[in-house]
């Protein structure tokens, strides 16, 4: 390596690294969730358990499913269920979601056990601040 590249900072460079004189003040807010250590496991977990339990309840090999069921929207779900403490939220989100599925028995058993698991992701969330 050059001696250039580990030349000391000047005036002039730390001027361009001050933050009060750039145009972006700071991040912008997405109001993403942003979980702790326990959550993000037991959010890992939820997302492997739905992977595979929708193919399950729709009785079709995963590769068969609608593209809203994929997993790509499996975690879009169980981002949004995780980020509210509303079960009935929670309940109702998946509900609309799995509308189309053949067995409602199937389908009520897997709503619950997941509000369950979003809960435990929540709490978590909540014993650790």
């Amino acid at each position: 390596m050059s001696r250039a590249a580990f030349r000391t900072l000047g005036a002039e460079d730390e001027e361009e690294d001050d933050p009060r004189k750039h145009d972006c003040k700071g991040k912008l807010d997405q109001r993403e969730a942003v979980f702790n250590f326990k959550q993000q496991k037991l959010q890992t977990d939820m997302e492997m358990w739905f992977m595979e339990e929708i193919p399950e309840i729709y009785g079709a090999d995963s590769d068969d499913l609608d593209e809203s069921l994929q997993e790509d929207a499996q975690a879009e779900i169980i981002a949004k269920i995780c980020s509210t403490g509303d079960c009935e939220a929670m309940r109702q989100t998946l509900l609309d979601w799995l509308v189309q599925c053949p067995d409602p028995h199937r389908r009520d058993d897997f709503v619950g056990k997941a509000v369950s698991m979003a809960l435990k992701v929540n709490m978590a969330g909540r014993s650790q601040k």
